[in-house]
């Protein structure tokens, strides 16, 4: 019989008590229904294959191509279709993953696509010994803690998430120039590269289609600014938002992995970041995603 615990006080839910390579009709619509009010679910302590990790998922929704191939059109090598790999290792020098070992800022997923991804379902299969962990951020809470002057301020404003951090500004002089301090990307200033690195305008509050709830819709942050007003107005009431969020503890909650464990998460309610570890050390990790809508 499936055993639910919350993971704090504030949101998530751990879930034990069922078999994730044959779920039950009601388990599946628990879960669906779980994952949608409580933005985080854990399931720890069973063993599966990628082929049973593609097999969950779809019972969730339809798969989503995954984010390397969606952006550049590159399909990782050995990885099983639908999936992701995450990882730091290389064998023969080459890399089998992407993401490598760095900090990974705050984000959601594809959020720089006009359909970014609904759920993430991320599953440890190796990990280092200390380092790796991941932060989750729930957007919703924020959203409901702002004042109402602010609510109405923010509540029919779109942002622009650009792809790379380029544009200070759509349609200023600095537009397509790199932001300070971001690398410069693979094959910038090529002819036409804007142009096939563009992001998208997402809504600044966004609405979950099954709850109808509302959530701050960020990416990231040196991503994001608001279209139509002065850099330094958009700058001032992003900043504001973001350290709202990120730096309220109710907010957060941090998943210590343990090899097994499979992650699940709803984009459309929150971000999430990843902790820097030892690049001498292995993390493998297998991803899935769902499709999602258009934000509205």
């Amino acid at each position: 019989m499936m055993d639910v615990k919350p993971l704090n006080k504030n949101f998530g839910l751990d879930i034990t008590g069922f078999d994730i390579k044959k779920p039950t009709l009601s388990e599946i619509n628990a879960i669906q229904n779980y994952v949608h009010e409580n933005f985080v679910v854990r399931i720890r302590g069973q063993k599966f294959s990628d082929a049973d990790q593609v097999r969950f998922t779809e019972h969730f929704g339809k798969l989503a191509v995954p984010t390397l191939q969606q952006t550049f059109g590159k399909k990782q090598t050995g990885t099983p279709d639908h999936m992701s790999t995450v990882s730091n290792i290389k064998i023969g020098g080459k890399k089998i993953g992407q993401f490598g070992s760095e900090e990974l800022d705050w984000h959601s997923d594809l959020n720089y696509k006009e359909r970014p991804h609904a759920w993430s379902l991320l599953h440890a299969i190796e990990l280092p010994s200390i380092g790796g962990d991941t932060h989750f951020v729930n957007t919703r809470l924020a959203y409901e803690a702002l004042s109402s002057d602010m609510k109405d301020t923010i509540n029919d404003i779109n942002a622009r998430h650009d792809i790379w951090s380029l544009s200070l500004q759509r349609g200023s002089k600095d537009h397509g120039k790199l932001a300070p301090g971001i690398r410069k990307p693979d094959n910038y200033g090529e002819k036409d590269w804007w142009k096939r690195h563009n992001g998208v305008e997402h809504p600044l509050v966004r609405t979950h289609p099954n709850t109808k709830k509302k959530s701050l819709y960020f990416g990231r942050r040196l991503n994001l600014y608001v279209p139509g007003i002065p850099y330094d107005e958009s700058e001032q009431l992003i900043n504001y938002l973001f350290e709202h969020t990120i730096t309220n503890k109710n907010f957060v909650w941090i998943q210590n992995w343990q090899i097994g464990d499979l992650i699940i998460w709803d984009n459309r309610s929150g971000m999430h970041r990843r902790e820097p570890f030892d690049p001498k050390q292995r993390r493998l990790m297998r991803r899935t995603n769902t499709q999602g809508e258009r934000p509205f």
